[in-house]
């Protein structure tokens, strides 16, 4: 099997397996905090043994070389995920998941004035159409007392995007540990400011779910699939939890899907779709 293959199959693997993230969230009943800290701490205890048992003796090397740039994706990292659970309990996972997915959009602009790349003439029509869309999405809310959540999902897009910029800018260090760690110091942050540290009943299976689970194989599948993927075909890939986790949610939660959100939604995916089939025509 080809390295490109191997790539395809492993990141599809781990995009299915963050699916569930939105609706396993929604079945919480524990406050907002609460999950944050349960979801933080298993997900870093998971995702940090996975490194000690690859990286083995030169894990800590590893850690100290990734230097500032590690601490900068470990703190946007960890606050990005802990707003996305904030965002879903703000409002329909529909939105929060389409929010998020305009990463790319921001990354382009901040790859502009930031980095001083040059933004492609494709990227520059796909900015105002994707924009549109998200627009649509947060008309959705304004008038269904959402508007909070898709906020919140709005900065976490953000911060998710600044994290992909830093990334780019120092391809030359490995930065991969940076995520684990900073689950683990966001869950003992909360957990020293005194946040509820009691589940609800019914709260345990999917919480154990989602941090032992979901979220770790998730950040480790797509994270070793992009690597032999171009961005535009990982792009590709990551569209598909913008269609099935609001699907999903449907389904397992019974969450409707409003109609504003599904024109907003088709638009980004498309916009988003063409222009990675674009990027990868033009590569």
């Amino acid at each position: 099997m080809t390295d490109h293959r191997r790539g395809l199959i492993i990141t599809s693997v781990g995009v299915l397996c963050i699916v569930p993230d939105g609706s396993l969230v929604r079945a919480i009943d524990a406050g907002t905090l609460t999950t944050i800290m349960w979801r933080s701490a298993l997900v870093g205890i998971t995702a940090s043994l996975w490194f000690v048992l690859r990286r083995g003796r030169t894990l800590p090397a590893t850690i100290r070389a990734m230097g500032r740039p590690g601490i900068a994706v470990g703190i946007l990292w960890g606050t990005g995920t802990m707003l996305f659970v904030a965002a879903v309990d703000n409002t329909s996972i529909g939105n929060a998941v389409l929010i998020l997915a305009s990463s790319p959009i921001w990354a382009a602009l901040l790859d502009r004035f930031v980095l001083g790349r040059t933004i492609p003439r494709r990227t520059m029509v796909a900015i105002p159409l994707a924009l549109v869309g998200v627009s649509i999405a947060f008309w959705a809310s304004a008038g269904g007392g959402r508007l909070t959540g898709d906020l919140i999902a709005l900065l976490a897009s953000f911060l998710l995007a600044v994290n992909f910029t830093i990334l780019r800018r120092y391809q030359d260090r490995d930065l991969s540990p940076a995520p684990p760690v900073a689950f683990l110091i966001a869950a003992l942050l909360l957990y020293l400011a005194g946040v509820e540290i009691a589940l609800e009943p019914g709260d345990l299976v999917p919480i154990l779910v989602l941090g032992l689970l979901v979220v770790p194989s998730a950040m480790i599948l797509i994270t070793t699939g992009a690597q032999l993927l171009s961005p535009p075909e990982t792009a590709l890939l990551l569209l598909l939890e913008t269609i099935l986790s609001p699907l999903l949610g449907a389904l397992v939660v019974d969450e409707a899907i409003p109609t504003a959100t599904l024109i907003g939604g088709a638009l980004v995916v498309a916009t988003l779709g063409g222009h990675a089939v674009a990027t990868l025509r033009a590569d």
